[in-house]
C-alpha cells in the first residue's frame, strides 16, 4: 500500500487503513520510526472495548493460559514461534504457504485483503496467473483440513478473503487486549509473560517487518511501564528482573 507525501509534512491515510482503525477527524497518532520503518498507532481509541483486568500472578497466568489452550477447539500462537492448537494439540501443517496465508490473515485482523494481494505477497516473484493458482491451491489444502476436523477460519468471498476469530483464540488479540488495559500493571506483565517473542519467530516472510514492528514497540513500552512502576514501588528486586529480560532480547 502507497501513499503519497504532500505539501507541509502530510501523508493521506488510505480509506481502508482509515476504517480498520476506526478512525475519526481529531484522533490523535503516536508516530515512531523503528528501524527506518514509519509506525502510526491510535493514541487511547475511546471505541476500544474494555478489556478484563489480568489481575493474577505468574503461575496463575500460565495456567489460566493453559486452560484457554486446551479448552479453545482452535488456539494460534504468533508471538515468537507460528504454532495451531485444537483442544491443546499441536496441529502440524505440512503446507508451508498454508501456513503463511493463515499468519498473514491473522495480521490483517479480520480485514478483508484483495486475493490478488495476498498472492503478490506470498508469491512476489510469480507472475499473477501463476501465484493466483497457487493461492487456489492453497485454499483447496485449507478446505481439506476439515476432513480431520481442522477447520482454519479462513473466509473467501469473491475477490477477497479474511480471518474470522469469532470461535477461536489468537495470542495476539490476547496481547492486544492487556495492552489496551495497560494503566493496569498486571495487564501489563500478563502481555510481556505472553510476548514469547518476536511476530512468526524464525519465518522468513517478506510481509512481517511492519507487523513485527508493531509488536514489538508494544512490548518494548510494556517494559517501560513496569520498570518504572516497580522503581516507585523500590522494589529493586522486580526491575532487576525486567532489565534482565531488555538483556536478553538485546544479545
Amino acid at each position: 500500500m502507497q501513499v503519497k507525501f504532500r505539501k507541509k509534512s502530510q501523508i493521506t491515510l488510505p480509506m481502508a487503513v482509515v476504517e480498520q482503525l476506526e478512525l475519526k477527524e481529531g484522533d490523535k497518532m503516536e508516530v515512531e520510526i523503528i528501524n527506518q520503518t514509519v509506525c502510526l498507532t491510535p493514541f487511547e481509541s475511546k471505541k476500544r472495548k474494555p478489556t478484563e483486568t489480568a489481575d493474577l500472578t505468574k503461575k496463575e497466568y500460565f495456567e489460566k493460559n493453559n486452560t484457554i489452550k486446551n479448552n479453545s477447539k482452535l488456539y494460534f500462537e504468533c508471538l515468537g514461534h507460528f504454532a495451531i492448537y485444537n483442544y491443546g494439540k499441536l496441529v502440524l501443517l505440512s503446507n508451508k504457504k498454508a501456513e503463511e496465508l493463515i499468519a498473514f490473515l491473522i495480521c490483517e485482523r479480520g480485514y478483508p485483503v484483495l486475493k490478488e494481494t495476498i498472492a503478490t505477497f506470498l508469491w512476489p516473484q510469480a507472475e499473477k496467473r501463476k501465484s493466483m493458482e497457487c493461492l487456489y491451491k492453497v485454499w483447496k489444502y485449507i478446505c481439506n483440513l476439515s476432513q480431520m476436523n481442522i477447520e482454519i477460519p479462513i473466509i473467501s468471498e469473491r475477490n477477497h478473503m479474511y480471518f474470522n476469530s469469532d470461535d477461536c483464540v489468537i495470542d495476539l488479540e490476547q496481547f492486544e487486549s492487556y495492552y489496551e488495559n495497560r494503566r493496569d500493571i498486571r495487564s501489563c506483565e500478563a502481555a510481556i509473560q505472553l510476548y514469547r517473542g518476536p511476530l512468526y519467530y524464525h519465518q522468513c516472510y517478506n510481509w512481517i517487518s511492519q507487523w513485527e514492528a508493531y509488536y514489538e514497540i508494544r512490548f518494548w513500552k510494556l517494559i517501560e511501564v513496569v520498570i518504572e512502576y516497580y522503581q516507585r514501588k523500590d522494589m529493586l528486586d522486580i526491575v532487576e528482573k525486567y532489565r534482565n529480560i531488555i538483556a536478553r532480547y538485546e544479545c
